[in-house]
């Protein structure tokens, strides 16, 4: 009877105890996973921190070092600012007034050799920056002219005080503006016989023909042409034409000689001599790769 009794009761127990192991187990996992969870959470935190950290003493290390910089940088003292501790530059204004007022007796030395560094390397730039001017007014100046102007900034170099070089200067300033006045009035009439040659460029234009239109002798237009073109008369002349003569290629219909007279030439192998001197092929060879190409219409 103990025997059949204990059957279902061992049973029973065998149950509860295999619950309660369950339970055991599931709570022994669940508190490994939390216990994990929390560690893992600890440790990017931890992690985090570390970053921060290093991130902010990084921050801080080149905040100090620029404010190191900037305090080297802007040390102030009575003679200028010393630059890393290494380099000075030194005030230069009492230099400056010694050499405007003539009076120099209250310079050191050292200041008396600056002195003169600077005015020599003064009147080097004045001088040469006078004559770039001089050399762009070349063509309309004469050669007495120029000669005298060249004089006049070359002795620039030798003026012993700041106000003689003042007045120097400036009376030569003078005198080139008055010829640059000359030059611009000189080179209106070289503007409209362009605007002349541009529209009337079929028909005979010569050198002589221009210079007595517009009240010049023959080789001072041609000067002042060249001047404000870069070209001579006849190269001008002859690349008009030539660009004209391209324009006239594409129509098939119209040949190599009447392309010429309508640009104003009437000798072809003249014609041809110059087309291939500019674009380094014969007349009929540019037309035939044009013809190649598509390029040109039937009308």
């Amino acid at each position: 009877m103990r025997n059949e009794m204990n059957g279902p009761q061992s049973s029973l127990n065998h149950k509860s105890v295999g619950k309660k192991a369950a339970k055991t187990a599931v709570s022994t996992i669940l508190a490994g996973c939390l216990v994990a969870s929390l560690g893992v959470n600890i440790y990017q935190a931890d992690r985090s921190n570390a970053q921060n950290q290093k991130v902010n003493k990084f921050i801080d290390n080149q905040l100090e070092r620029q404010a190191e910089e900037e305090e080297k940088e802007n040390t102030y003292q009575e003679d200028g600012y010393v630059i890393g501790g290494e380099y000075e530059i030194r005030s230069t204004t009492h230099i400056s007034d010694a050499y405007k007022s003539g009076d120099s007796s209250g310079l050191t030395d050292e200041d008396q050799k600056t002195l003169k560094m600077a005015s020599d390397i003064l009147k080097e730039i004045t001088a040469n920056l006078l004559l770039q001017v001089l050399d762009g007014l070349n063509e309309f100046v004469t050669d007495e002219e120029r000669e005298g102007l060249m004089i006049g900034c070359i002795r620039l170099k030798s003026c012993a005080r700041y106000k003689e070089l003042k007045e120097k200067s400036y009376g030569l300033l003078d005198k080139l503006a008055q010829y640059c006045q000359k030059g611009k009035l000189q080179v209106s009439p070289i503007r409209q016989a362009v605007r002349y040659i541009e529209e009337h460029y079929t028909e005979e234009i010569t050198l002589n023909s221009l210079a007595e239109m517009y009240h010049y002798s023959p080789n001072y237009f041609s000067s002042i042409f060249k001047a404000y073109t870069g070209e001579t008369l006849i190269s001008f002349v002859n690349r008009l034409r030539m660009e004209k003569a391209v324009e006239y290629m594409p129509v098939k219909n119209m040949k190599n000689m009447e392309i010429a007279n309508r640009v104003g030439i009437m000798d072809y192998k003249y014609f041809n001599k110059l087309f291939k001197k500019r674009y380094g092929m014969s007349v009929q060879k540019f037309r035939d790769q044009m013809l190649e190409k598509g390029e040109m219409p039937d009308e």
